[in-house]
């Protein structure tokens, strides 16, 4: 049976309009990833509250003095005191607020929820890609060498749920780098790929993973071709994001080495 991803879960909960199943009721392909994938579990979580918001909206009743005002302004128009149309306009129009209001206010919390949340999975994701650079410069260890990308790629694309594709320097332009070797590791239950190479004697690490899961950012933006690069310095390191391709990208390499030999 194909494994579930969180891109296909994702597009199956968007068309679930009317209420959002417990992970209990879920199909079983999707109730075991949801019990593994930490992301879609606060996603099922949220939508169901914005799916029961919207419920209680539908439902709202208006006051019962307001529902009866509404038969009599139809059949005695001609009589109505100067007052009557005071209350039936000013009581309906603040409910339309009230529930504007609730609308918009959830929507911007999920939408804050929502950037908070980015920016935290990047943050953990940049940790990990600084903690494996260290790692891997106190002891050389990969899953598997070589310095051929066609065969890095093979290797990778048989181990990870997605279609990974190594970032390639173009053939008419000299390499200041070579490849070592690579690693699978795991960050929040999905498949993350580390890429180590050598660069005048020191090491330069890759991590990616599908831009589904994180989102580039940085303090400072070099654009080369159409690829923005996200740029930012973490003590010894100078740290680098981007996305490409569907997938997001993070190099840590040392501060010394300029930022385009780098890119």
């Amino acid at each position: 049976m194909k494994k579930t991803t969180c891109k296909t879960f994702l597009a199956w909960l968007s068309r679930q309009i009317d209420s959002s199943p417990s992970p209990e009721n879920l199909p079983p392909s999707f109730r075991e990833h949801v019990h593994s994938c930490a992301r879609c579990r606060s996603t099922l979580r949220w939508d169901d509250r914005l799916k029961t918001h919207a419920h209680d909206i539908r439902n709202l009743i208006l006051p019962e003095s307001v529902t009866a005002l509404r038969p009599a302004a139809r059949k005695n128009t001609a009589v109505r005191k100067p007052s009557a149309p005071l209350h039936r306009i000013k009581v309906p129009r603040l409910a339309t607020v009230l529930i504007l209001t609730l609308i918009i206010s959830t929507g911007l919390s999920y939408v804050y929820y929502r950037h908070l949340q980015r920016r935290s999975l990047l943050n953990a994701f940049i940790q990990t890609a600084i903690a494996t650079h260290r790692q891997v410069q106190r002891d050389r260890h990969y899953d598997f060498r070589t310095d051929d990308p066609a065969r890095l790629e093979t290797w990778i694309n048989q181990r990870v749920e997605y279609e990974f594709n190594l970032p390639r320097t173009p053939d008419s332009i000299k390499k200041p780098y070579t490849l070592e070797g690579t690693r699978i590791l795991s960050f929040h239950g999905h498949s993350t790929v580390y890429i180590g190479y050598q660069m005048n004697n020191r090491l330069i690490s890759l991590l990616a993973i599908p831009s589904i899961w994180v989102k580039p950012r940085g303090n400072r933006v070099a654009r080369i071709g159409t690829i923005d690069f996200y740029i930012m310095n973490s003590g010894p390191y100078r740290i680098i994001t981007w996305s490409h391709q569907s997938m997001t990208y993070v190099q840590i390499s040392p501060i010394q080495i300029k930022d385009e030999k780098s890119c």
